[in-house]
């Protein structure tokens, strides 16, 4: 049986979106926007047997 393997969307700062693979020590990807990272991240996962997205939202700061 295959292991499910995971890829993650998530914020940087306020530099862009991170897709890395789970356990992974580097991002394979740095992307501008949300959509061209879930783009990228996409790609990934059906190279994969059992691929999965996991994707987190940008937090809101809030006002001073």
């Amino acid at each position: 049986m295959s292991k499910r393997k995971a890829h993650h969307v998530t914020p940087d700062g306020k530099v862009g979106w991170r897709v890395i693979a789970e356990g992974a020590q580097k991002s394979p990807a740095l992307l501008d926007n949300k959509i061209d990272a879930i783009v990228r991240v996409k790609e990934l996962a059906k190279s994969a047997p059992l691929g999965q997205i996991k994707t987190q939202k940008k937090r809101r700061e809030k006002p001073n």
